[in-house]
């Protein structure tokens, strides 16, 4: 539940940073709605689905392009996961809920975070590009916009005064989420990556992140275990 609650902040966040976005509260989930079509700003985080609320999930769905529903594994997956199907929902992909335990030793980088507001901008820039490099231009300014106005902590990391690597992460009262970790192409398979999540580690708090299957074995050799699955529905129009 807590790893949930952090990607529910984290993501209503980034959501609500768009200018004309809303959150609205629904029996069974959670929404965010804009007039600008972007699923940064259009979502729902569902966690107690039923036919009633499944069809409203439908009707919202239909009205905007794009409107991801997210799913985080639970007791009900199975019973979720079919009356979104019977209702015109699709699996789009799956992302591992992987968690660790935090740790007491020397952080081996200096990570820094961003206050001013430029500076959060060029590090959203710079992560978003690294993150979602064969997303088109567009899609990727808006989420760097959204990153750098959630208030959300932006930290970087530099080598020689260039930037190397940035996290953004979210803190709830139980733990800390790591979201869209990128490392610079030419400064890849140094270990910067791995050092910035040890850097992660050292805050005190159990860290939670969600990553596609393939990262799975090297989160496990930086101390993170499986503890879910997120799966992500998308609406698939007459």
């Amino acid at each position: 539940m807590n790893a949930l609650e952090n990607f529910s902040k984290t993501y209503f966040s980034l959501g609500l940073a768009v200018a004309g976005s809303q959150k609205i509260e629904e029996d069974g989930f959670s929404y965010c709605r804009s007039p600008l079509p972007h699923p940064v700003c259009n979502f729902a985080l569902a966690h107690d689905l039923d036919p009633w609320s499944v069809r409203r999930l439908r009707d919202l769905a239909a009205e905007a392009d794009p409107f991801p529903v997210y799913f985080a594994s639970g007791k009900n997956s199975d019973h979720a996961d079919a009356l979104l199907k019977r209702t015109g929902f699709q699996v789009a992909y799956q992302l591992v809920q992987m968690d660790a335990d935090p740790v007491v030793e020397e952080i081996p980088v200096q990570v820094v975070e961003a206050h001013a507001i430029e500076e959060k901008g060029l590090l959203a820039s710079f992560m978003i590009d690294q993150f979602f490099a064969r997303q088109p231009a567009s899609f990727r300014r808006v989420v760097a916009q959204a990153t750098a106005d959630s208030g959300l902590s932006i930290e970087g990391f530099y080598e020689q005064g260039q930037l190397a690597a940035a996290m953004m992460l979210c803190v709830t009262p139980d733990c800390v989420g790591v979201y869209n970790l990128g490392v610079r192409s030419a400064r890849r398979n140094r270990g910067i990556g791995s050092n910035m999540i040890r850097s992660a580690l050292t805050r005190g708090k159990q860290l939670t992140l969600q990553c596609e299957e393939s990262l799975v074995p090297w989160y496990v050799r930086l101390g993170f275990r499986q503890s879910g699955i997120l799966t992500v529905y998308s609406f698939q129009k007459a």
